[in-house]
């Protein structure tokens, strides 16, 4: 853990749980009123996570690749893990929430890993992780090419479902001109603070209403071809803009592009379904809030007369019988459950605070052949700090005489991993060893070697190296007694 971490990781997790009450606070006023045009209730854009990848990618290849490239790629794959462990922990912990918080909340939960976008700079393995998975630089490679196949097949057969599903009910469908029915969508769309007038169609391809497309220019509105009442369809209405406004569709595409990022993990397939119904099942309890026995009946009559099914990215009134059951009984039996967003900031708060706690390293080998070998023969020692040593010297301080030849053999034969991902900082108060050497033969200060040695990790300023900065975490124990006796 370092200071860094745990700020963005207290920042994100408090702005979430503050984020949650208001954007629910908002979404209150559509029982008496409404909510200003354009505003959106959900509490992050569901595509920032894949969007900051896909630009950092792009700015590390033109930059050079390189080192960085396999930065990129290792913090791509430490995201991807935790992202599938969370999903996992969700899914266990789902019945569990299901009972105490609401189905907001839930439905908000699965959607903490789109925080993680704000981690690609800010976290790295500033402290000792827990685990450390050595994967060779040329299996890096490999690892990531079997994946980026697996991954693009599950978004093209994703997006090929999508579209093929899109041009189906989009066929031979037939765009609604009643006037009434248009009023009442177009009332009920501003009321929602919905700025473009979203076309309804009548296809006989569907049997229950549902919204299709990811983006407000891009959706429809799209009902069964049977006959509504004016109660029915203000409750189709709502519930439909409900997701709208909460960018539901995004949502679905951002989990499915987790799923696909974790195609190899049949957990994360499971998620995706289980998304899909706490989407359906906080748009239910937001519709309902607050609504008489009389109101519920309806609601309940109405996705059981329209229950059918949906694919691709769409959101859809009545789902399948799997998940209709459970549904019909949160309806008939509403029970008090906590807002959730406390729950929704302790989540946020965990998940960052996990990055860092397993890394990515090449395989071990000594300083000597990691470091030395690549700089300059005639490398001497030139200058030799402590920081934090002991209590007689708790602050920095120079080691005027230390034994430098000793020292430089200790350092090279320690056997050390280089971490894939990884920046100069040091955890406040860790016990610091720093050491500089320069080229003799240019003289002191000419291109200088750091090497900042602690419990656990080893960091080196590199200039002979093409690679730069490096992380190494230290296989072997450090003998600190040696040490002080030869400084």
């Amino acid at each position: 853990m370092n200071f860094l971490q745990l700020t963005v990781g207290l920042i994100i997790g408090t702005t979430s749980g503050i984020s949650f009450y208001m954007r629910s606070s908002e979404e209150g006023k559509l029982q008496t009123d409404g909510i200003k045009p354009g505003r959106k209730t959900y509490i992050v854009e569901p595509l920032m996570l894949p969007v900051v990848l896909v630009i950092a990618l792009i700015m590390t290849i033109i930059s050079g690749g390189g080192s960085k490239y396999s930065a990129i790629l290792a913090k791509s794959v430490v995201l991807t893990m935790a992202i599938s462990v969370y999903h996992a922990a969700i899914l266990i912990l789902l019945p569990l929430l299901r009972r105490i918080i609401s189905a907001r909340a839930c439905a908000v939960l699965w959607m903490a890993p789109a925080f993680l976008y704000i981690t690609l700079y800010t976290t790295g393995y500033e402290a000792s992780p827990l685990l450390v998975i050595t994967l060779p630089k040329q299996w890096l490679d490999v690892y990531v090419r079997v994946w980026a196949a697996g991954f693009a097949g599950s978004m093209i057969w994703q997006a090929a479902s999508h579209i093929g599903y899109r041009k189906s009910i989009m066929k031979n469908c037939e765009k609604v001109a009643d006037a009434s029915v248009l009023s009442l969508w177009h009332k009920e769309s501003t009321r929602h603070g919905v700025k473009r007038r979203i076309p309804i169609f009548v296809s006989q391809a569907v049997s229950t209403p549902l919204t299709i497309g990811c983006f407000d220019r891009t959706m429809r509105l799209i009902l069964p071809g049977d006959s509504f009442t004016n109660e029915e369809l203000e409750i189709i209405f709502r519930h439909e803009l409900r997701h709208i406004v909460r960018a539901d569709t995004r949502t679905k595409l951002f989990i499915g592009l987790c799923a696909a990022i974790s195609w190899f993990n049949p957990l994360g397939w499971v998620a995706r379904r289980k998304v899909a119904d706490d989407l359906e099942l906080s748009c239910d309890e937001a519709v309902l809030s607050g609504a008489d026995e009389t109101t519920r009946r309806l609601y309940a009559e109405l996705l059981l007369k329209n229950a059918g099914h949906c694919r691709g990215y769409t959101t859809c009134l009545s789902a399948a019988a799997s998940s209709l059951r459970y549904r019909l009984n949160k309806i008939v039996n509403p029970a008090k459950r906590l807002k959730g967003g406390a729950v929704i900031g302790i989540a946020m708060f965990g998940l960052v605070m996990s990055l860092g706690t397993v890394a990515l390293a090449d395989s071990a080998d000594t300083l000597q052949a990691l470091v030395f070998s690549k700089s300059p023969a005639g490398l001497v020692v030139d200058s030799v700090s402590t920081n934090y040593w002991n209590t007689a010297f708790p602050g920095y301080r120079v080691v005027n005489e230390p034994d430098d030849e000793a020292l430089s053999e200790y350092l090279a034969s320690l056997l050390v991993k280089r971490a894939y991902v990884g920046t100069y900082h040091l955890e406040v108060g860790s016990r610091q060893l720093e050491v500089e050497f320069s080229d003799a033969a240019e003289g002191h200060g000419s291109g200088t070697l750091r090497v900042v040695l602690c419990d656990g990790l080893l960091f080196v300023y590199h200039p002979y190296d093409k690679n730069g900065d490096a992380t190494f975490i230290i296989e072997d124990e450090i003998d600190w007694d040696y040490i002080e006796s030869i400084l």
